[in-house]
């Protein structure tokens, strides 16, 4: 008699995200990860984090669709103001909530889905920055940025991917990016692939402190003001693990589970 294996029906909506040690979830698609009547607010409902946790939309964000997927737009284009993105504190002397200052273990993995339109001229688009910042005036403290094209650490160092993953970063397309650190080592994955793996600093920045700053949508470079080489595109999700290096198998798995959400095969 022959035998069905588990899960051979399965269907990408039939697949969950890997939850293990997920410490931040942002999805617009996902109702528990965001207040859907509150037009101006994405609840990160993180179990690390505080109850009542939530980004707010700020300068030149949208909420929109793209190429069919329910998506936010981050419009990098005035470069007056060049907005900021969605953030956890946006003033800086309004504290909202805090993250638990830590570091990263020496294993943590990140994933987002972004579309970046052709009219961006490289991929220079951050999607997620978390740094410890403003509580001594103004100084910046160290924290991760995860950006289409590399790893930063504040205060330490950024690590790019080479053209091996970027080349298939390909304009009016949305993809979805995934690294997953141990140690030294990250490896990086674009819809559901490895990539390769890149070397980058044992050392961990924190994640959060007495008044952090969590950004989406683009690299601030104090807490006021904005790194203006960035490039506008559309976001769907962003996912942070801690003390979780995922493997090939989860990472798709995760992809399975999103890539209905963003038209992906």
């Amino acid at each position: 008699m022959l035998t069905i294996p588990f899960g051979f029906f399965a269907t990408a909506g039939d697949v969950e995200p890997v939850t293990e040690n997920l410490i931040i979830n942002l999805d617009k698609n996902d109702i528990s990860s965001y207040d859907p009547d509150v037009t101006t607010q994405i609840n990160n409902n993180a179990a690390s984090a505080p109850a009542g946790l939530h980004y707010e939309l700020q300068n030149d964000v949208t909420s929109t669709t793209q190429a069919g997927v329910d998506s936010l737009f981050f419009d990098q284009s005035n470069s007056s103001t060049y907005g900021r993105g969605i953030s956890n504190n946006p003033s800086c002397n309004n504290e909202i909530a805090e993250l638990t200052a830590q570091q990263l273990a020496d294993d943590f993995s990140f994933e987002f889905g972004y579309y970046r339109p052709a009219a961006s001229t490289n991929e220079n688009v951050s999607i997620f920055s978390i740094r410890h910042c403003c509580s001594q005036g103004g100084i910046s403290r160290p924290g991760y940025a995860f950006r289409a094209t590399q790893l930063g650490f504040y205060g330490i160092a950024s690590y790019n991917f080479t053209s091996t993953t970027t080349s298939l970063l390909t304009a009016d397309n949305w993809h979805i990016v995934a690294g997953a650190a141990s140690g030294t080592s990250l490896n990086v994955y674009v819809n559901g692939s490895f990539t390769e793996t890149i070397t980058i600093s044992s050392t961990r920045p924190n994640v959060g402190g007495t008044v952090p700053a969590g950004v989406i949508g683009s690299f601030p470079n104090s807490c006021t003001t904005v790194q203006a080489s960035l490039r506008s595109y559309y976001f769907n999700f962003f996912r942070l693990y801690d003390d979780k290096q995922l493997t090939a198998a989860e990472v798709l798995q995760n992809y399975n589970a999103k890539k209905g959400d963003l038209g992906l095969s």
